[in-house]
């Protein structure tokens, strides 16, 4: 190597010595170091004037505090690939002193753009004049959550005064706003004036008006303005979805001091899976939701959820058609074989016994008699019939007496065991299951909900599109739809499934149908439960404010109060008081074993009559003289 390459090198390595030991440097940069520290992120992004002196003290003290920087010049290439951020928070810091005022703007504009200016970032902003700085702030992505100081420097830099600016909400014609957030010098540091949380401070919005939106209601009178329905302090649960989300809204707008601009929504276009409150938002029509959204995946990448609030499903309630088939068994059932073995076991040995002491009573009678008698005797004592035998002995008086004993003992078990067979049998309901509501062949309607063509053809589920087009689509078009009080009447009537909200229908339940009826109640799901959510746009500057303000409702109860005020009480079946007539099936048995035993008879008696008259022919008797004398 050369001498001349030598000596280069060795002035470049005094240089930096004589840098790094310096510890100061000439644009008043020590008051980033501090203003870091005071903030707490260990990220750091910087556009300098490019002094390569207070560049690297800059870098080598604040990485002496864990605090990785990135020092650049600001040029004409983006700036979005240096502070985007996803998972922690960063800091960037601009020296607006080394631009010009179109360099300063376009890439405060940009972040604009890029929607920098949220939880993720802070802004840091040097310059020597206030006015000079704000005439160049691009405040359209400001909001409440914005954390942007403007630090105007003191001619020998000795000094800084800090400002707090932000916007709370630029859509709605918000204004700037600036205070002084406290004040720096190389002597004592950093001092901060303001006090309380960020969001504490800006906690008012002075009476912006944010633009809402809710499904138009079929059961709101035309000269009764949305706002007066909606806040009605009536316990109705009809529309309480969107009374719900209106109540709580307004509470968060008493909260944070806006009004509330409400707009409806009555037609959901064919073929779109969003929904007009969804693409209200993403179009910039609505700020914010009224009625609450379901969660899914195509809404994920347009609108930005920010709390759940409503518990949402929609069933079709009906009563389950019982089973109308007749069962033998149900004679049978409330003994088991064993039992029943033993009970003819008994009849027999009584029936003998019987028979044998009938023998002392009466000798007149064949022995075939006799058993005849007593079997009849024994099976009539055993279903509670009497007798007309003559008991002269004891004997015959103690056997009858023990068969009585006995079928009386019986007779108790056996009733008591079918009472509580019958009061323990479950009712038959159909599976939940749209397929099966499809394979009863009921009749079946829908309340008025704008979104039910939505839910009916959803694409990830076949059985619900198999029933609309099998069934539901075949229904008369003027009979598709009907009010909730209608439709609740003819389920009561049976074969009929009416789908709206539960909350809904069940005051009217509740009010109208029996015990048995409450009991025979299948809901069918249509949505199955999930919680919906309040969203504002995606790139709303709202999304904490509107955070924090429905904790605060929750946390205060106010929200569980307004559920409990808008939903019903889900109708409650009484077991023990289920008790209903005897149908015609249920009786059937009884009444098919009486017939057999009347064919029966008759068929005997026919035999018997048969075989007197051939027994008479064959003796030669005239049968009508015989019948005549």
């Amino acid at each position: 190597m050369h001498y001349s390459s030598w000596k280069v090198l060795t002035i470049e390595f005094a240089l930096l010595l004589i840098i790094f030991s310096s510890g100061s440097t000439s644009n008043g940069y020590e008051f980033i170091i501090d203003y870091s520290i005071h903030k707490g992120s260990t990220h750091l992004v910087g556009f300098t004037c490019d002094i390569l002196q207070d560049d690297i003290i800059l870098l080598k003290t604040l990485s002496k505090v864990g605090v990785r920087v990135a020092i650049h010049k600001k040029k004409d290439r983006s700036i979005d690939y240096l502070i985007k951020s996803k998972y922690h928070r960063i800091g960037i810091f601009l020296d607006t002193r080394c631009y010009d005022a179109a360099t300063v703007s376009t890439a405060l504009t940009e972040a604009s753009d890029h929607r920098f200016y949220n939880e993720l970032h802070y802004w840091l902003i040097i310059g020597s004049d206030l006015d000079y700085v704000l005439q160049v702030v691009d405040d359209q992505a400001f909001g409440t959550s914005t954390d942007f100081t403007i630090a105007v420097v003191s001619q020998n830099t000795m000094s800084m005064e800090l400002y707090d600016v932000y916007n709370p909400f630029k859509g709605a014609n918000g204004s700037l706003h600036v205070s002084s957030y406290g004040h720096w010098t190389r002597t004592d540091g950093l001092k901060i004036s303001l006090s309380g949380t960020k969001l504490s401070r800006r906690s008012n919005l002075e009476g912006l008006v944010l633009r809402t939106g809710f499904f138009k209601s079929k059961y709101r009178p035309k000269e009764v303005p949305i706002e007066v329905y909606l806040s009605s302090p009536e316990v109705n649960t009809i529309d309480g979805f969107s009374r719900f989300g209106y109540t709580v809204l307004k509470c968060v707008s008493e909260m944070f001091n806006f009004g509330l601009d409400v707009k409806e929504f009555s037609k959901w276009e064919k073929g779109d899976h969003l929904g007009p409150i969804s693409r209200a938002l993403n179009n910039n029509d609505i700020d914010v939701t009224g009625g609450s959204l379901l969660i899914d995946q195509p809404r994920l990448k347009m609108v930005k959820y920010v709390y759940p609030s409503w518990p949402f499903r929609t069933c079709f309630i009906l009563r389950s058609p019982q089973p109308e088939e007749i069962k033998f068994e149900r004679i049978f059932h409330p003994f088991t074989s064993h039992v029943w073995y033993l009970m003819m076991a008994f009849v027999l040995i009584s029936s003998i016994i019987l028979c044998v002491t009938l023998s002392f009573e009466n000798d007149s009678n064949s022995i075939i008699q006799r058993c005849s008698t007593a079997s009849l005797t024994s099976i009539g004592l055993l279903c509670q019939q009497g007798t007309d035998l003559v008991m002269g002995r004891i004997s015959t008086r103690v056997i009858i007496f023990t068969i009585i004993c006995f079928s009386y003992l019986l007779f108790n078990y056996y009733t008591s065991i079918v009472v509580s067979i019958r009061l323990s049998e479950p009712i038959f309901k159909i599976n939940d299951s749209l397929n099966e509501l499809r394979k009863t062949g009921f009749r079946a309607a829908s309340d008025h909900l704008i979104y039910f063509d939505y839910l009916m053809k959803r694409e990830d589920r076949w059985e619900t599109n198999i029933f609309y087009t099998e069934r539901f689509m075949k229904i008369p078009e003027d009979e598709r739809f009907m009010p909730a009080m209608k439709g609740v009447k003819f389920v009561q009537g049976g074969g009929f499934a009416y789908h709206a909200h539960p909350e809904v229908v069940y005051p009217f339940i509740n009010r109208w149908f029996n015990n048995l009826q409450i009991c025979e109640l299948t809901e069918i799901s249509l949505a199955r439960l999930t919680y919906t959510a309040t969203a504002v746009t995606y790139n709303s500057t709202l999304v904490e404010l509107m955070k924090v303000g429905f904790a605060r409702l929750s946390e205060a109860g106010i929200r569980r109060r307004q559920l409990n005020r808008l939903t019903a009480r889900k109708p409650i079946c009484l077991q023990d008081l289920r008790v209903s007539s005897i149908s015609a099936y249920e009786f059937a048995p009884l009444l098919i074993a009486l017939l057999v035993g009347i064919v029966l008879a008759l068929g005997i008696l026919i035999v018997e009559q048969l075989t007197h008259r051939i027994h008479q022919a064959d003796l030669g008797i005239d049968i009508e003289q015989v019948d005549g004398y």
